[in-house]
Formats: structure tokens, sequence, C-alpha cells
């Protein structure tokens, strides 16, 4: 860790515990100092936002997945009713059986089992009480039950986990603490952090002020703020602790480098989307020129910082690995950069920077804490949110996306980390198939005769781009597509088959 984020840790922790220690009167005002400190400071906000940023993404996939599950209940909830609906239909007039239970088992819809579910309120327990008691609950019908009520137990598990980790967030610390005293902080909430604190921050202050309230008119002794000013200790302790350890494991390139993107967006826009954007029909060799340029101004920027920056293009130059470079350097960082017109550009620049972080023998060497990938988007359909850093191996690979398109255009687009490792493995499988595929399965693909198989079988093992590369083999273009369609499709029959096998297992 750094002297400056030593510093920091420092500074943070004296303001926290000015709250902690702070007679009552001056409890709000206290509170209210520490939080105008966290806003104003340009490190404690880029943290902050970063935390916040990777809660609100895997909150999204924790809700996915349960919205998965939820729609699982439902399906099976609606088919498990028209199929007792079927079986019972000779007794639901039985007089032992309440009368309800035929309509709700006719009309039983999706819809009706995804409200019930939501509400905690599925009617599955009475069903299977009311057939108890009229005798009416067999084995079959038990098994049907059970099932719909295992996925239940499910999705109130992934639940309960959900509201158990929100507690221990960033964001709800955050938004408590901020809730209590939003109206006499002298900072407005920040925008970056409005959509995510927001009404969890008003709902906040409207709570502090009843029990304020209620506890005043309920105490005796004046006291009556006690109970709420322990909770919101417990909120503090938890957010100085997340910045305190988000600061130790903090990558010391990335504020650099978060600087580098607000200066280009800020001041420079205009100027390097002129300069870097390729036209419609512009040749491989323009985009390569034009990539160069951002190359230099990046390479240059982070130089000037005190690092040694260096691309996979220059871990790869001979010339420079006989001058010991980036070996010998003090402040090595792998940064990768691209100029970004569309989403697949997008996606094999992830492939290629992670297969090399996986294979590469010198960067292995290097042990690298952290690994950059920044995107110059140059065009709107290219506008893509940063994914959540992807932890490959022991380093961690950050995204920077560097907005040049207009302020004016649309919003940006998510991208997940899913989304790279489905890519990544199709890149996998298109090495696998190179590497084990015989002479006569290579011959069978479009454009390859029998020189170029030999080409392939003779540079084996391939791994990455780099290795294709070494091999004289493409990386793109017509062939390539080619010998990569060909390896899916191996893949999705070897799929196709292995379903096949387990349905009839």
């Amino acid at each position: 860790m750094d002297t400056t984020n030593e510093q920091l840790i420092r500074s943070l922790e004296r303001r926290a515990e000015l709250v902690r220690t702070a007679p009552p009167a001056r409890f709000s005002t206290e509170l209210a100092a520490f939080l105008g400190f966290l806003a104003s400071h340009t490190d404690l906000r880029a943290v902050i936002t970063a935390s916040l940023e990777h809660e609100v993404q895997r909150v999204g996939e924790r809700h996915a997945e349960r919205a998965i599950l939820a729609q699982e209940y439902a399906a099976k909830s609606a088919l498990i009713a028209q199929g007792l609906a079927e079986k019972l239909q000779h007794r639901l007039n039985d007089t032992r059986l309440p009368r309800w239970l035929g309509p709700l088992l006719r009309s039983y819809s999706e819809k009706h089992a995804l409200a019930a579910l939501e509400r905690g309120g599925t009617p599955w327990p009475l069903v299977q009480e009311a057939l108890e008691d009229a005798d009416a609950y067999t084995d079959e019908i038990a098994c049907l039950i059970s099932e719909v009520n295992s996925v239940e137990a499910q999705w109130s598990a992934l639940r309960l986990v959900e509201e158990r980790q929100t507690m221990h967030e960033v964001t709800h610390a955050l938004a408590h603490l901020w809730g209590h005293v939003q109206h006499s902080i002298s900072v407005p909430l920040l925008p970056e952090w409005r959509p995510t604190l927001g009404s969890v921050a008003q709902d906040t202050w409207e709570q502090s002020n009843m029990v304020l309230l209620q506890h005043e008119l309920m105490a005796t002794n004046g006291s009556g703020d006690v109970a709420l000013r322990t909770s919101l200790y417990h909120d503090l302790r938890r957010l100085t602790v997340a910045i305190t350890e988000a600061l130790e494991t903090r990558p010391l390139a990335l504020p650099t480098i978060e600087r580098f993107k607000g200066w280009c967006e800020m001041y420079e826009r205009a100027e390097l989307l002129r300069k870097v954007r390729p036209g419609k029909k512009a040749t491989e060799a323009t985009r390569r020129r034009k990539r160069s340029v951002m190359i230099a101004e990046v390479m240059r920027y982070l130089y000037h910082q005190r690092f040694a920056p260096f691309t996979l293009a220059m871990l790869e130059d001979e010339q420079l690995r006989q001058m010991g470079f980036p070996q010998r350097a003090s402040r090595p960082v792998l940064v990768e950069i691209h100029v970004v017109s569309d989403r697949d550009t997008l996606l094999q620049s992830y492939v290629g920077l992670v297969q090399a972080l996986r294979s590469s023998e010198s960067l292995q060497h290097l042990a690298l804490r952290e690994a950059f990938l920044m995107a110059f988007l140059v065009e709107p359909i290219a506008r893509f949110v940063e994914p959540a850093p992807l932890r490959i191996g022991n380093t961690l690979l950050h995204s920077v996306a560097v907005d040049l398109t207009k302020s004016s255009d649309t919003g940006r687009q998510p991208l997940s980390v899913d989304t790279i490792a489905n890519r990544v493995a199709e890149e996998d499988q298109l090495f696998n198939f190179l590497n084990t595929a015989s002479e006569d399965d290579l011959d069978a693909v479009p454009g390859i005769g029998p020189t170029k198989v030999q080409q392939i079988v003779a540079g084996r093992p391939y791994g990455s781009a780099n290795d294709l590369k070494r091999s004289k083999l493409p990386t793109s273009g017509v062939l390539y597509q080619a010998l990569r369609s060909r390896a899916l499709r191996g893949m999705q029959t070897l799929m196709k088959e292995a379903d096949t096998q387990s349905v009839k297992t």
C-alpha cells in the first residue's frame, strides 16, 4: 500500500472516531462533516462509487437468479394444479373436500403462482391439508407437491441470503448514515450516488425523525435517541471498514488511469474523437494507425506518472525483452488499449487479454496484481458500462471505458462478466479444436488445404491469439471464422449428444 493510501486511511479513521466520541448534541453535526469529507475527497469518492456500482451489479445478478427460480416455481405450480384438477375431477364434489379447492385448481395460473410467491402465501400447504383430511393425498400427489415446495424453499433461501448480504453492504450503511443527516449536510448527494442511495436515504430520514420523536415522547431522561445512534454507529463502523479494505487493496494505477479517463472525456473528447474514429470503410492499416495514436497518449501519460506501462505487443518485442523490459521495471503495469466501434471488437479485446493473462509465461513471471483494458468508445452502439473486475489467476483485470461519443447520445448498455466468459469459452473451443482435430477434420474446413493443415499441426499447442500469430495463422477474416464456426459446431454437437444421453438414462 502506498503512502497516499496510508495517509487517507488514517484521516478516515480519525474523522470516524470524532463521530463515535461526539456527545449526543454534536453527533449529527460530526456525522454530516464525516460524510461531507467522503463526498469531497476525489479518491474516496472513486472508491465508494466503485463499491456501489459493484454492489448494484451483484444485486442484479441475485435478482436474476431469483427471477429464474420464481418462474420455475410458477410453471410447476400451474402444471401441478392442472394435473391435480384432472386427477381429482371425480372427487372434487366430495363433501369432505373444501368448496374452494376445485375452482382454485382449475383456474390456477403462473400469474397467480408468482403473486402468491411474492406475498408469501402459496396455497400448497392448504391443498395438502385438505387432501389429507379427505384421504385423497396419494404418494403421487405428495411427490408433485414436494417438487414445487422444493423450488419455493430455494427461492425463500435465496431471498433470505440477499436480505442478509444487503445488511452488510456499503450501499445499506451509507444510505442510512446519509439519510439521517441529509437535510443538514452542506454537500448534496452526489449525482453518481443518487440512483443507488436516493430512495433509501429519504426513507431513512423519515424513519429517523419518527424514531427520534417517539423516543423523546416516551423517554423521561432526554436520551431517547440512544437506540438510533447505536444503530448508526454500526453503520459507521461497517462503512469505515469497507472503505479501508478497499483502499488497502486498491490497485495503485487505477486512480491515475481514472484521472486520464476524466481528462479525455471532459477536455479532449471532440479532438480525440476526430483523431481516432475510423470511417466505415477504413482499412485495417488505418485502424491500426489510429489505435497507435491512443496507445502513445496513454503510454506517455502513465510514464510521466512514474509507471512503466506496456502492452501485449511490447511484451512480445524481442528488442525490449533484451533490454530487460518490463521485467526490470520498478512499477510495471499492463494496459491493453483499443478503439472500439462495435460490441464484437470489444469482446474480442477481452478475449485476447484474458488468454494472454492465462497462458503467457512472461506475464506469470511478472506476477502482476492488476491489468487494464482501456476501450475508447467512438460509436454510440459501442457505449458499454464497464463490467466488474475479472480475477484471472492472481491478476485482477480492470475495465476502463473512455466515452468519446457525443454527450447527447443514448445511455450506455450493460456488459456482464458472463458475456465475456461465454466469448472466452468459445475461443477456448477453437484452440481445443486446433490442438486435437485430426488432419481429415482440418482438411474438411472450407479454405483449409493440405499445406495449411500441416502448418496448423506443426504449430501446436495453441492457447492464445499470439500462438496463432507465431504460427502465421489468421486471427481474423474468412479463414479464421471458418475454423471458429467448425469448432463451435463441434461443441454444440457434443452438448446435444450429452443431452440425449441424459434423457436416455
